[in-house]
Order: C-alpha cells, then structure tokens, then sequence
C-alpha cells in the first residue's frame, strides 16, 4: 500500500513538472508572439515616418495662406536675410500651449534681429487654430496655416512625426534639424 502511496506521488509530481514546463513553453510563445507584433509595428510606423519627411523643406517650397483673414501668403524665401523661427502648433497639442507664450515673448523680444513664423498644422480645418493662436497673442505675427488632409503638408516635409516642432532657418535659407519642443 506504501508503495502504491509512493508511486502516485511520483506520478503526481512529474505531471506537475510537465504541465509547468508546458506552461513556461506557452509563455515564452506567447512573449515572442507580442514581440513580433510590436517589431512589425514599428517597423511600419518607421516606414510611414520616413515616406513624410522626404519632402522639400527649403524657403521656396514656404508659400502658405496666412491664418488669419487679410493676412497676405507667408513665403519663407521673401525673409531671407535674417535667421527665422518656424514653430510648428496644433489646437490639439498640449505641449503647444505650453511653449507657445516663450515663443511668443521672444518673438515680441527679438523680432528685430531674428524672423519668427508660426505655423498651425495637423488639423483639417484653420478655424480651431485661429483661437488657439488668439488666446496667445500670435496676430500680430507672421502666421500661416498648413491645415489639410495633405500628406506633402510643409510639417511632414521637415520630417514632423509630432508636435509643436520648430525649424530654424540660417540667414542664407538653409535650414536645421528640426527640433522637437517640450
């Protein structure tokens, strides 16, 4: 009867065993699983990131509506001669609002020596960007609106995978690594 006793317990125990080390097999199956699918992922969103940025980003290729009524077309060529600041906002963009009153106060600050443009982008209509640039004092600044369903937008040919986004112009027009903000 021990002996019985005894033999159930192994096999009691090696079930156990097997059925732990099949469980551990279904885990690492299933992490891999998860891994090649964020691999893939990204893989894909990389892809679609490098296919926007490969647009032309210089001052000719600059020729937008301004934001605001009445406003006349911003191209960036005509400013040629001093460095510009292109800050790119959305209505939608958080840390927009949080670095659009800096830009703006160095805009009022140094409007002198330096151009600044602002740029609302990634939204489909102007209307909610022209309140969101009203509550921070940007119309009386140079503001234009790149708004639309356009996968060739000016964002997207700085290579803009994400906001607020600010590209500086050198004095000659040649243009930097854009700089992603806050």
């Amino acid at each position: 009867m021990a002996n019985k006793k005894r033999n159930v317990a192994k096999s009691s125990t090696r079930s156990r065993l097997r059925s732990k080390s099949s469980d551990r097999w279904s885990w690492y199956i299933l992490y891999g699983g998860v891994a090649a699918i964020v691999g893939l992922f990204g893989f894909l969103v990389w892809g679609a990131i490098s296919d926007q940025a490969s647009g032309d980003g210089s001052r000719e290729a600059f020729d937008l509506p301004a934001l605001f009524d009445g406003g006349e077309r911003v191209v960036l060529a005509d400013l040629e001669g001093k460095p510009t600041v292109v800050n790119f906002f959305a209505s939608w963009c958080i840390n927009c609002e949080r670095e659009l009153p800096d830009f703006a106060q160095a805009a009022e600050r140094f409007g002198d020596e330096v151009n600044f443009v602002f740029v609302h982008t990634q939204e489909t209509n102007s209307g909610a960007g022209r309140g969101f640039a009203r509550r921070f004092g940007l119309e009386k600044f140079t503001v234009a609106s790149d708004v639309g369903p356009s996968k060739d937008s000016l964002s997207r040919n700085h290579g803009a995978s994400g906001l607020p986004m600010t590209v500086l112009y050198n004095a000659d027009g040649t243009w930097e690594q854009p700089i992603r903000g806050e």
